[in-house]
């Protein structure tokens, strides 16, 4: 399994991203609930307007043989 840690700019020098090679990776999570959702909007300066999504519960059931074998011990 290719896993890439990505530092970005300067300007965003606490932000790091992980990106997975999707094309070789692995499942390692077969049972999700899926988390409510709801658009929100928000106003800004200068008469902006932010949509965005907000999330709420979920769970995602690790398989911890899987999860161990391929990811931990790889």
């Amino acid at each position: 399994m290719s896993v890439n840690i990505v530092n970005f700019s300067e300007a965003r020098k606490n932000f790091k991203s992980v990106k997975i090679n999707g094309q070789i990776g692995k499942e390692v999570i077969g049972k999700i609930d899926m988390p409510e959702h709801k658009s929100a909007l928000k106003e800004l300066d200068r008469g902006r307007l932010f949509f965005y999504v907000t999330f709420a519960g979920g769970k995602g059931y690790l398989d911890n043989k899987i999860f161990l074998r391929d990811v931990i011990n790889a």
